[in-house]
């Protein structure tokens, strides 16, 4: 019964670049940043690793504000709008907001 599955697995890894490409100009996903292309425009499976994270841009200041956002009832992809960054690095940025929060908080309790 396996021959089926076998089938069908196969089936699917033969449409998949189809799919892919059907759903990049759908709009529903995008390449890497990083994508490296060949000479004639295809796509090479190597990645550039890059980092396009700049640490200088993540202040305490910039991440608490952030987490203010949250607190405040915005969704993650809002907060991330507001704040212009990516969707994906939003949770990086609200969890430190919230390190420098309770931070805060905890030398505000330590003085008379």
């Amino acid at each position: 019964m396996n021959i089926k599955y076998d089938l069908n697995r196969t089936k699917l890894l033969n449409e998949a670049p189809r799919l892919i490409k059907w759903a990049i100009d759908k709009g529903l996903m995008s390449y890497p940043l990083s994508q490296k292309y060949h000479d004639d425009g295809s796509l090479d499976p190597g990645i550039e690793e890059e980092i396009h994270v700049d640490p200088e841009q993540y202040t305490p200041e910039f991440c608490m504000r952030a987490h203010e956002l949250r607190q405040l009832g915005l969704t993650l992809d809002d907060t991330a709008k507001v704040i212009g960054v990516s969707r994906g690095s939003i949770t990086y940025i609200l969890a430190k907001g919230h390190e420098h929060q309770l931070e805060k908080e905890r030398a505000n309790l330590k003085q008379p």
